[in-house]
């Protein structure tokens, strides 16, 4: 059988496609190692090779150590998540938004409303006001801004959410915003530009501004607003996170800019299987960030370092054998291997993905 150039070509190609997709379907080992120094537990999961769990897990161990040793020299017991001095408790939320015709060519639809406690309105951003409640809601104010330019109907959204402490702000913003998010600075802070909407926090608010159409204007204004509110919120910690000291555990080489993950007390997000498996009935405080080796965005060579916070050391120990045996009960032998354990304070299991 004769068969033309162009033919043959299709030919090889299919062939090679065939096998690319065969190679992305084997299955890849990936590591998972958690270890227990005193009241914590650290580790690494996802990484591809022994060698590099044990230099991050390493590595985290040590600022660990020394994080928990300057810790000791401050008098009386230190909460690394407790509440940051307010300097806004005399501000009055409204007075954080832009007043009307604040914003060049825009104005208020109504005036700004408040909600507080249970008040809280159903149609919040992503629809789950049951997740601000978890983050310390306290009050919420929100206004309309139009443009007689544009119509004179509502164009923008500004929402100003008080969840008490600069932790629980962090750990909203860092829970909602997305690997695949845009990031752009207004004023001293960083924020995620999402769609049709842009959200920072600073100190104990998070701030959520939404573009009900997009336009060049209406972009332009978005971050007016903006920068406006963010200039209006003092922050004693303003350009640090050192309102939640246990994330500097986690070392800055190779991370993913704007991949620090705080977790006060929620399931963690799918991302850190198997972890997101394995710990479902006792959510412990928690920071993880993630890591590429290849300086690129993510990818399936990212990989995650984390650090627990428990009251107590036993607290720690029974989670710790909690983990072992959950990772036993659903992987079992085929899925993980235990390749590396040191009595009951450290573990390393091999499991292998499709990703």
């Amino acid at each position: 059988m004769t068969i033309s150039f162009s033919k043959k070509n299709r030919l090889y190609h299919f062939v090679g496609l065939f096998c690319l997709s065969m190679l992305g379907c084997q299955k890849k080992d990936r590591y998972l190692s958690v270890t227990q120094y005193g009241n914590y537990l650290y580790g690494v999961l996802q990484t591809d090779s022994v060698k590099k769990t044990k230099k991050l897990i390493g590595d985290i161990g040590l600022r660990l150590s020394n994080f928990d040793s300057e810790k000791s020299k401050l008098t009386g017991p230190v909460d690394t998540f407790s509440p940051s001095p307010n300097p806004d408790s005399l501000v009055s939320l409204v007075d954080l938004l832009p007043n009307n015709n604040e914003i060049e060519g825009w104005s208020h639809v109504q005036p700004p409303k408040t909600y507080n406690g249970r008040e809280l309105y159903y149609d919040v951003p992503f629809g789950n006001p049951q997740l601000y409640f978890r983050y310390g809601f306290q009050k919420q104010v929100h206004v309309e801004f139009q443009s007689p330019k544009l119509g004179g109907r509502p164009l923008i959204l500004a929402e100003v959410f008080d969840l008490g402490t600069a932790a629980n702000a962090y750990s909203l913003f860092s829970s909602t915003r997305l690997p695949q998010d845009q990031y752009r600075m207004i004023g001293s802070k960083m924020a995620a530009e999402m769609d049709d909407r842009l959200l920072f926090c600073k100190g104990q608010y998070l701030v959520d501004i939404e573009m009900y159409e997009y336009a060049t204007a209406i972009n332009q204004a978005v971050t007016d607003i903006a920068e406006k509110i963010e200039e209006q919120i003092m922050d004693i910690n303003d350009g640090h996170l050192s309102e939640v000291p246990l994330i500097s555990v986690l070392p800055v080489e190779n991370h993913i800019l704007h991949s620090t993950y705080l977790n006060l007390d929620q399931n963690l997000p799918s991302r850190y299987w198997p972890l997101s498996n394995l710990l479902t009935d006792i959510n412990p405080k928690s920071v993880f960030r993630t890591y590429n080796d290849r300086h690129t965005e993510y990818s399936n060579a990212a990989y995650h370092g984390f650090v627990m916070e428990f009251t107590d050391k036993e607290s720690a120990s029974q989670y710790l054998e909690s983990i072992q045996d959950k990772l036993v009960d659903h992987y079992g032998s085929d899925a993980a291997d235990k390749i590396g354990s040191q009595g009951t304070s450290e573990i390393m299991m091999k499991y292998r993905t499709n990703q």
